[in-house]
């Protein structure tokens, strides 16, 4: 019989990893603005004010006019007095005809120029119109408007990427060996 021994040898193997993560680099460049300005203007142009004031019309309330004016109204004030006693003449020239009726016309008249209603009068406030007033002159302003004129030239994102990696590698390489070992052999067996 023989005496046998078998020694074995076992070793594991060790894998190794190398992972390289995934990378993203992105950057965006500026845009370019190209901007143009002008400015606003305002042209301002001054001359000598003046004030103009026309108190005419008060001052011929006033009773304060001029001479054309004043010979108009006096000329207007005689032929309206003159046809008003034209007419007071004729009336009474009427009354003084009409024989048929039996009245004292003449004392009727005297009576009536002696008689007379009074005169009224009424209170009134003057001028009764304001003033004309005009302004000449002064400052005037051109406004101009200013302008902008912007050009945007845009720029595209920069995308840079890398995918991520697995690398598989033994750190340790497997082993298995066996051996026989012993010197005794039974050979009866």
């Amino acid at each position: 019989m023989l005496d046998y021994q078998l020694k074995v040898t076992n070793i594991h193997g060790l894998i190794g990893i190398r992972k390289n993560d995934a990378v993203l680099s992105l950057s965006q460049p500026r845009a370019k603005l190209n901007i143009e300005t002008e400015p606003a203007q305002v042209n301002i142009h001054t001359t000598q004010a003046q004030v103009r004031i026309d108190q005419s019309q008060c001052f011929s309330e006033a009773g304060l006019k001029d001479v054309f004016e004043l010979t108009e109204k006096f000329a207007d004030s005689g032929r309206q007095t003159a046809l008003e006693a034209i007419a007071r003449i004729v009336a009474e020239g009427n009354r003084m005809a009409n024989i048929k009726i039996k009245a004292d016309a003449v004392g009727e008249i005297a009576a009536d120029k002696v008689f007379r209603q009074p005169d009224q009068y009424d209170i009134a406030l003057i001028p009764k119109s304001r003033p004309k007033i005009d302004f000449v002159g002064g400052i005037s302003l051109e406004p101009q408007p200013g302008r902008i004129s912007i050009e945007a030239v845009l720029n595209p994102a920069q995308i840079e990427a890398t995918a991520p990696s697995l690398n598989y590698y033994w750190q340790k390489h497997p082993f298995f060996s066996f051996k026989f070992v012993g010197k005794n052999v039974d050979v009866n067996a």
